[in-house]
């Protein structure tokens, strides 16, 4: 009789194990996905961290805020996703086809409202490119500078805290541009009077928190429709406004 009674423990025993087993099994793989996974965000971290330490791009992403204001070549830009490689501290409010009109009644209240909700301990800047729509007319590329000044003045003296960067209206292909769009009247000659000029005002102004980037001069552009640029030439205004343009604290 013990001997029956023995092997019938036995029996269930094993049944046991063979029911637990499974669970037993999830369990032990569950446990391994989260080491892995532990694993995995540390050395995520780890690299962070020595990125940090090496070169402090990463605390500079983290403590800087970029604006950038612009016409369709910073909305293309913009909208160029995976393409390119855009640091994820820049912010776009740029529209295609737009001029000083666009720039003084939409863009300007746009900024002023994410400028008047900054956020403590991060310093903020602002990048504007316009001006290559208004130079497509008659008038005096002289007078369109000046007039875009006076708003750049007015906001650099209003936000003193914020650091303000002018960023050059860059060349046509007037080899293409002539044979693209209908009625164009750009031309590079027009670009460089409404350059220097600005240049001229900055200088003048005597702001602290006001600078001009000269990507005209310092960036190989190429385009397909003598206007709008191609995607190595948006990522070079980029690895420009990054390592030569922008300050950051």
């Amino acid at each position: 009789m013990l001997t029956i009674k023995r092997i019938k423990k036995t029996n269930i025993f094993i049944i046991i194990v063979l029911i637990s087993l499974p669970f037993i099994i999830h369990s032990c793989f569950n446990l391994t996905s989260i080491k892995v996974i532990a694993d995995e965000n540390r050395e995520k971290l780890e690299e962070i961290e020595n990125r940090w330490n090496e070169t402090g791009e990463i605390k500079n992403i983290i403590n800087n805020k970029v604006y950038i204001i612009g016409d369709s070549r910073m909305e293309y830009l913009s909208n160029r996703g995976k393409e390119i490689e855009i640091p994820t501290n820049f912010s776009f409010i740029a529209l295609g086809g737009t001029k000083i009109d666009w720039f003084t009644y939409k863009a300007i209240p746009l900024l002023e409202e994410k400028l008047d909700s900054k956020q403590e301990n991060i310093k903020y800047h602002v990048i504007i490119n316009m001006g290559v729509n208004d130079l497509n007319d008659y008038n005096d590329p002289l007078i369109h500078s000046e007039n875009y000044f006076k708003l750049y003045y007015e906001l650099a003296s209003h936000y003193e805290d914020i650091d303000f960067y002018i960023l050059s209206v860059n060349p046509v292909d007037m080899s293409i541009i002539n044979k693209k769009i209908y009625n164009q009247k750009r031309t590079n000659i027009k670009i460089q009077k409404f350059n220097e000029n600005l240049i001229k005002s900055i200088e003048n102004s005597n702001l602290k928190n006001i600078k001009y980037c000269d990507s005209y001069n310092n960036v190989y552009f190429k385009t397909k429709d003598g206007l709008h640029y191609d995607k190595q030439t948006d990522q070079n205004i980029i690895n420009y406004l990054t390592k030569d343009c922008l300050k950051y604290e």
